[in-house]
């Protein structure tokens, strides 16, 4: 049987918008971006493992180096720092004599490989703030900026706020601008124990 077949004329405006669409999809597909290249993986460091590994792990003679095992640390951890020191100079008047900043900035040991302080940082404990507030003018006054913080007044059970304000202060350091060449200054009220665990802390 003989089939049957669409005129020449019938067929012309479909071939005509099948080659209209196809040339669209061409252009869109010309003018898209390049799809991205994702990034080649890359290999595994081994050392960087292996360097991580040692601190993540209990030391052994696997996870430690011979050089590192050799270290007086790894032998006797208790013999580092059997004997620590801290440097002090007292201030002429007693505990209450107001410390001038122009002494304190010469007396103490700058920072490896900086020329001088870059500026003062004073916490004061409750009950020094008048001399802390001395300090502070002492160094403006040549021309160091200085930022002055107040240790609050806590209860010895305020667990919960003396982790705030150990975070507080330090975040208030940042903010303004302490770097490893400033000097931070505790003033203590007593200088008793509590005191001196807080300024180490800080």
């Amino acid at each position: 049987p003989s089939a049957s077949v669409a005129p020449c004329s019938a067929l012309a405006p479909r071939a005509a918008h099948i080659a209209f669409r196809l040339m669209r999809i061409s252009e869109s597909l010309a003018e898209a971006p390049p799809p991205r290249a994702s990034p080649p993986r890359r290999p595994a460091d081994v050392k960087t493992r292996q360097f991580c590994a040692a601190y993540s792990l209990p030391p052994t003679s696997d996870t430690l180096r011979a050089d590192d095992q050799a270290m007086l640390f790894h032998q006797r951890p208790e013999a580092v720092l059997a004997d620590p020191s801290v440097p002090y100079f007292q201030v002429p008047g007693g505990a209450g004599a107001a410390v001038d900043a122009a002494e304190l900035l010469a007396k103490t040991p700058l920072p490896k490989g900086a020329s001088e302080f870059s500026s003062l940082h004073i916490v004061a404990a409750s009950g020094a703030a008048p001399r802390a507030r001395a300090l502070a003018s002492s160094a403006e006054a040549l021309g160091k900026r200085a930022c002055a913080y107040a240790w609050p007044e806590l209860q010895a059970e305020d667990v919960d706020g003396e982790y705030e304000s150990l975070f507080r202060i330090a975040s208030h350091m940042i903010l303004n601008g302490a770097d490893r060449a400033s000097l931070l200054v505790f003033v203590a009220a007593e200088g008793g124990k509590a005191e001196m665990a807080v300024a180490a802390i800080l």
